[in-house]
């Protein structure tokens, strides 16, 4: 669905969408096109399930399968009620009515499920929403948001309302990224560090590894990502200031023309512009 359309046209789409499939198969066997338009028989079409994913696409699938991997590894046991409520926007468990007296609680956490081909699921369970994390092919990562029954999110589930439901599933599938990104610790592939150092080629020459091991080049790198934060960028000499007001050096020992080697180091390993 186009992110451009309004909500009129969203809805003016859905309900077009409807009444073809109804005037096919459904309407047609109780009145013909005549009688519908003297009576000017109309449905009211409902939502009932909705889901809203976001696809995350890897140029190799061992990378996908590594992030994969460890977010289950090390967000399953994070994921705490508290967490699952704030990503769903609930303030208190999810119930249902029962006999008078009597309230049953209706599932909720966090469970990892392998169902076949070897594929992995996180899923997530508040009441009757989901959220799911699992591959789609062998590069793509997707993670969506289901709710079973759109009377959970709201009592209007008239089709004029679907706008405004598909906006709260899309707040609960970026809360529940951010979450993800919040209790998720950075790691490294295991030969990264060692590949670091190596020689690397942009363009036609080559220039020297990042030695992290390296005052010079750990300076270098908290300073450029202080400077990315300016809208404008930054250049070579504001970098080569930078670094010399953290060293002490002079401009002889540290200037220009050794800050845009330095960067020409981080461009080689897709770290800077």
């Amino acid at each position: 669905m186009a992110d451009t359309w309004s909500e009129e046209q969203t809805v003016g789409r859905l309900r077009q969408v409807c009444e073809r499939w109804i005037d096919s198969a459904c309407l047609l066997f109780g009145l013909d096109p005549e009688e519908q338009r003297r009576s000017r028989f109309q449905y009211e079409y409902k939502t009932y399930p909705m889901e809203f994913s976001r696809n995350l696409r890897f140029q190799v699938g061992e990378q996908m399968e590594q992030v994969l991997e460890g977010l289950i590894e090390r967000s399953r046991s994070r994921l705490r009620w508290k967490q699952v409520k704030t990503i769903f926007g609930g303030k208190y468990r999810p119930r249902r009515g029962g006999k008078k007296g009597r309230k049953d609680t209706t599932r909720w956490g966090v469970e990892v499920e392998t169902p076949t081909y070897e594929v992995t699921v996180l899923k997530v369970h508040y009441g009757k929403l989901s959220l799911k994390v699992y591959s789609k092919g062998e590069r793509v990562l997707r993670i969506e948001v289901m709710v079973h029954h759109t009377k959970a999110l709201s009592p209007n589930r008239k089709l004029e309302d679907f706008p405004r439901l598909l906006a709260r599933l899309k707040e609960m599938l970026e809360r529940f990224i951010q979450g993800l990104c919040c209790m998720d610790r950075c790691f490294i592939a295991d030969d990264l560090l060692e590949r670091l150092p190596t020689h690397s080629v942009v363009g036609a020459s080559g220039v020297g590894g990042v030695d992290l091991n390296q005052a010079r080049m750990r300076r270098v790198i908290e300073t450029a990502v202080s400077l990315s934060l300016t809208p404008q960028g930054f250049t070579a000499s504001e970098l080569a200031t930078q670094v010399r007001a953290q060293s002490g050096q002079s401009k002889a020992e540290y200037g220009p023309r050794h800050a845009a080697y330095d960067l020409k180091k981080l461009r080689a390993r897709d770290w800077s512009r």
